[in-house]
């Protein structure tokens, strides 16, 4: 046994006191020798006791659990600064096989055949008198050891079972044969047959035993431990407490309070649990309405009605608003400053976000006010009744009386300034957790307009990229803008506003991109044909009837549903691609001619 490792992990191993009574109570995690199934211990003790005022106390107090380790000290609720763990163990010798084949063979251990299959380890251990004490272990890919979580052990057949079996089933089935043909005049000729036919079963003396054994992991090495003589040997471990603090919670009588080193009581034990917080270790919580603030000499105290949770800097409050139920109510504390930045109450509900805290206040007739803090406890927005969306690049919408308006965040202060003066229906800016990689894809966003006019296309700054002012029209269509300007003719920008082609008069987009082409209309003819992202014209305007290029798979190309007439009105319709080549069969369809209609009035 490595007794060094053995000391390490006790070392390592996580350690408690706690205080119940007048009882100082110091207490082992359970699994500290768990790793080790050979060590029997036969005594733990603690010894050399220190107090944090520098008495010592040298009494030895042995644990009554060697698994589950405790030790209760009578000192009057005094913090112990250190001590020492001896413990007397008794361990067994042993040495290890390592096998890593599939199929190997130990004479030592009488062993043959291991098979690895999964996470089952099986092995054939031969029937000697001599046989070895042993145990089986494995390790991963990474050197860990596991010791097996069950075992089982079956007879493996010899090659007489085989025989025995095989001539067992002979028998059954000629037996079978002379019950239906009424071979037997009574029970006495059968039991006869059967005395005289029925082979002869093989002497169990003469197996093999199967061994198996499952793991919790996929075995890559088979470790057998050989154990050997047992021998007594006695390690001693030194821990002490290293604190920033000097004062801890107590139990007593049910009841708890606070004492500093010594074991003075600082809060005395009352009704309802204490707990300190995890952020900060200078305020206790009692009950879920009291947060109690200790100075680090423990002679001032400030209590408070309210707790403080996880969340920094949030503070809340249970009310009761029925005989079995309750709600609870939000606000925000500065622990370290000590005041009130937002008092609890019972309306308030507050949601902390990685950034801010979002503040929402539900009054009567269904008003809800909202803001926002940031984590500081700052106010960004203070309690209106509008509402807030955080979005990328700092920037924050409001919308107000259904009106839409873009702030960015100082990135230092986070104060937030206006960048939009037009009023607008709806920003679309992108969302929080966008990344930089889609914002520079995406540069420019649309801000709506409640009038009919042409919506803006703001920057992720803010700022107006494309102005909506300038053009009856503005359209997004992936990584193009198609504008119509005030006389009625269509430019195509590219995404970031570049104009890229003035289209002709009277070319006229009838729907977006798809498929890198556009529908268009030719105003003279009445045509339609298709433009490249260039604005140029690459299938001509030739077709009665066009429809946006459509993709129904991955498979097949993208095609448009066409038409064209002939001069006695007969239609064509078809299927074309990008290239404008035919897919699949023309449709034709003769024009129908119309009957005329006389309707006879009679006249009187």
């Amino acid at each position: 046994m490595n007794f060094e490792e053995l000391k390490s992990k006790i070392k390592a191993s996580k350690w408690e006191q706690h205080v119940i009574d007048n009882q100082t109570i110091i207490s082992l995690e359970k699994t500290i020798f768990g790793d080790y199934p050979n060590v029997n211990i036969k005594e733990i003790v603690l010894e050399n006791i220190k107090f944090y005022n520098n008495k010592k106390d040298y009494k030895k107090i042995e644990a009554d659990n060697h698994y589950n380790i405790e030790f209760p000290l009578n000192v009057k609720r005094k913090r112990i600064k250190n001590f020492d763990l001896k413990i007397l163990i008794e361990a067994e010798e042993y040495f290890n096989f390592t096998i890593n084949n599939k199929k190997t063979s130990i004479d030592t251990l009488q062993v043959k055949d291991i098979q690895i299959n999964d996470q089952t380890i099986s092995f054939i251990k031969k029937e000697t008198d001599n046989e070895n004490n042993f145990e089986i272990y494995v390790s991963d890919e990474k050197g860990l050891f596991y010791k097996s979580i069950s075992s089982s052990s079956v007879t493996k057949l010899t090659n007489k079972d085989i025989a025995y079996y095989n001539s067992l089933l002979l028998f059954l089935k000629d037996l079978k044969i002379a019950l239906n043909n009424n071979k037997f005049i009574d029970e006495k000729e059968l039991k006869k047959y059967i005395k005289e036919k029925q082979p002869e079963e093989v002497s169990i003396s003469e197996k093999n035993k199967l061994y198996n054994f499952d793991f919790s992991v996929y075995p890559k090495e088979i470790i057998f431990r050989v154990l050997g003589n047992k021998y007594n040997k006695q390690i001693v471990v030194s821990f002490s407490e290293n604190l920033n603090k000097n004062n801890f919670i107590a139990k007593s009588d049910n009841k708890y309070g606070l004492i500093d080193t010594n074991g003075n009581w600082i809060i005395k034990p009352t009704d309802g649990r204490l707990s300190e917080n995890e952020y900060f270790p200078d305020y206790y919580s009692k009950n879920y309405n009291e947060t109690i603030w200790i100075s680090p000499d423990n002679k001032k105290k400030t209590k408070y009605d309210f707790v403080i949770s996880k969340n920094n800097m949030l503070i809340e409050k249970k009310y009761k608003i029925g005989e079995y139920t309750t709600t609870t109510g939000y606000g925000l504390f500065d622990a370290i400053k000590k005041e009130i930045i937002l008092p609890v109450e019972k309306e308030i509900f507050i949601k902390a976000d990685k950034s801010f805290y979002f503040v929402k206040k539900n009054l009567e007739k269904n008003l809800v006010l909202k803001g926002l803090y940031d984590l500081e406890g700052n106010i960004i927005f203070g309690l209106e009744n509008h509402d807030i969306e955080i979005c990328a690049n700092n920037l924050v919408i409001i919308t107000k009386n259904e009106k839409d308006f873009l702030f960015k965040l100082d990135t230092i202060n986070k104060q937030p300034k206006l960048l939009t003066s037009r009023d607008y229906s709806k920003i679309d800016a992108p969302h929080y957790n966008t990344t930089i990689e889609e914002l520079e894809e995406e540069p420019f966003f649309r801000a709506s307009k409640n009038d009919g006019k042409a919506s803006d296309y703001l920057t992720n700054n803010g700022e107006i990229a494309i102005d909506g002012e300038k053009y009856s029209q503005v359209i997004k269509s992936y990584d193009r803008f198609i504008v119509k300007d005030k006389k009625g003719i269509f430019s195509i920008l590219d995404k970031f506003g570049k104009l890229i082609k003035i289209l002709d008069k009277n070319i006229i987009p009838k729907s977006e991109y798809s498929a890198y082409l556009l529908q268009a209309k030719n105003k003279t003819t009445g045509l339609y044909g298709y433009l490249d992202k260039k604005g140029n014209l690459v299938i001509p305007f030739m077709y009665s009837t066009a429809t946006r290029f459509v993709k129904f798979s991955k498979e097949t190309p993208a095609k448009a549903s066409v038409s064209t007439v002939d001069e006695k009105g007969n239609r064509t319709s078809y299927f074309i691609d990008t290239n404008n080549d035919l897919i699949g069969k023309k449709d034709f369809h003769k024009k129908e001619i119309e009957a005329e209609h006389i309707i006879e009035v009679e006249q009187n």
